[in-house]
């Protein structure tokens, strides 16, 4: 009778408990995302959402993906001289409880590579990688076709061709 109690206190102890383990607490909320095409030709577009990270811990969001050919990747942008200027960041920190904002004329995801006019209701799909979340899905939404350009007027000094901004060389 021993021998027979002991297989399941064993099989007790290896296989744990009848109910499966809590999922883990969602670390990283999004919110509020939309996108915008960033030119009157629509083949690119900048995404915009609200991160939130979640107690306890901060958390820095150190990139963005899209299926290829898409290019995605994270920006900032500001009025410096009467002109905008944008560039490429290599991360953005989200601390804990703080939400931080990704919004036209700021910190933003910029894609590339569309290869297609956009229109309202387009989604798309990216996945944002953060250093302690881990990756994360989205789907942003076209929800205007106001583009920047005809938003702010600085934005007609920048070239979202592809090609070469002032003082960027050919990074994008």
């Amino acid at each position: 009778m021993r021998h027979a109690v002991f297989p399941f206190a064993l099989c007790l102890t290896a296989c744990g408990s009848a109910s499966a383990p809590a999922p883990a607490p969602q670390r990283i909320a999004l919110t509020n995302l939309w996108a915008q095409p960033m030119t009157a030709a629509a083949d690119s577009a900048a995404i915009y959402m609200t991160v939130t990270a979640t107690c306890p811990g901060d958390d820095v969001l150190e990139g963005v993906s899209a299926a290829a050919p898409l290019k995605a990747s994270l920006h900032d942008s500001a009025a410096v001289d009467g002109a905008l200027q944008m560039k490429p960041v290599a991360s953005i920190p989200v601390a804990c409880g703080k939400p931080v904002t990704l919004k036209p004329m700021g910190q933003h995801i910029m894609l590339t590579g569309i290869g297609q006019r956009l229109g309202i209701g387009t989604k798309l799909p990216l996945t944002l990688r953060f250093r302690t979340a881990g990756e994360v899905p989205a789907t942003a939404e076209i929800t205007s076709m106001a583009v920047l350009e005809d938003v702010n007027p600085m934005h007609k000094h920048m070239d979202h061709s592809g090609g070469a901004m002032k003082g960027m060389g050919n990074s994008h």
